[in-house]
């Protein structure tokens, strides 16, 4: 499966966003009563088909398969040269990442601040195998708001790169740790590796019912996407 996902670059719109958003799907959707609608795209934006939802695995592979022959792309740039998957705002990042039961690296920069070297530190964990799909990404200036709702150690001054925990709706975080440039890749790594353990470890795999019940428990917070 992995293999076939590296044929297709996946984009998560949410029409909430924005009204560009909004219309991208209106005209790739439709979405019906609220429902995730997924599609194939091609590079120059044409609408091909739906990607089934409910295919066996083994189907599912050999339907992107014929979709990824007709569209074979070029060779795959080394890890160096590929670019992080960003989430659109650290906002809507924060709350993929809790739906996605997955950590959030953010990079924090200051109004003059580049992302170079920062981003070569992320790069691994967006693209080496072992980390590959186990983080959501997103750069933030450092007054934005949602860093507010980070909790944990301070954190360090812009430039920075943080690994963030979600709460379990994705309306706050925690702060597991962070880096400023000119820290040793060896260093992040770890602190990647024990992240993703003790998310591992503290995870729970919740039912429906118990997801609502928990949603009560919590309160009604001032959180949304407008």
């Amino acid at each position: 499966m992995q293999d076939v996902l590296r044929r297709f670059v996946c984009v998560r719109l949410d029409g909430r966003q924005s009204p560009e958003n909004a219309a991208l799907k209106n005209e790739y959707g439709p979405v019906i009563l609220g429902n995730v609608q997924n599609r194939i795209v091609s590079p120059t934006g044409e609408n091909l088909a739906a990607l089934p939802v409910h295919f066996a695995t083994d189907r599912l592979v050999r339907y992107l398969h014929d979709w990824s022959a007709v569209y074979p792309g070029v060779d795959e740039p080394g890890v160096s040269d590929r670019p992080l998957p960003y989430v659109a705002s650290t906002h809507q990042a924060l709350n993929v990442a809790a739906c996605d039961a997955r950590l959030l690296v953010v990079i924090v920069v200051g109004d003059d601040d580049a992302t170079a070297g920062l981003e070569a530190l992320a790069r691994p964990l967006a693209w080496w195998p072992e980390f590959a799909g186990r983080f959501h990404f997103s750069a933030a200036r450092s007054g934005d708001p949602t860093l507010a709702t980070v909790t944990g150690p301070p954190r360090p001054p812009a430039p920075s790169l943080c690994l963030v925990e979600p709460d379990a709706f994705g309306m706050a975080g925690r702060m597991v740790s962070a880096f400023v440039p000119g820290v040793g890749l060896d260093r992040v790594l770890a602190a990647a590796r024990a992240a993703l353990a003790g998310h591992a470890a503290g995870f729970r795999n919740l039912t429906v019912v118990e997801k609502f019940q928990l949603h009560t428990e919590l309160g009604e917070r001032p959180w949304s996407y407008a």
